[in-house]
């Protein structure tokens, strides 16, 4: 199996929070990251 090269550059990261409220508070937990990338795939020139 070969390996793909990839040239790119990250757009954006947003946090990924589940908000939990009830009467009398409210919590929150993180799920992860929502990552935005730009780039290239062995020179393919589309956009991922």
């Amino acid at each position: 199996m070969s390996k793909l090269q990839f040239n790119g550059t990250i757009i954006s990261i947003q946090p990924r929070i589940r908000l939990t409220r009830s009467f009398d508070e409210s919590s929150h937990s993180y799920l992860g990251y929502a990552i935005k990338i730009a780039g290239l795939i062995d020179g393919d020139g589309q956009r991922y």
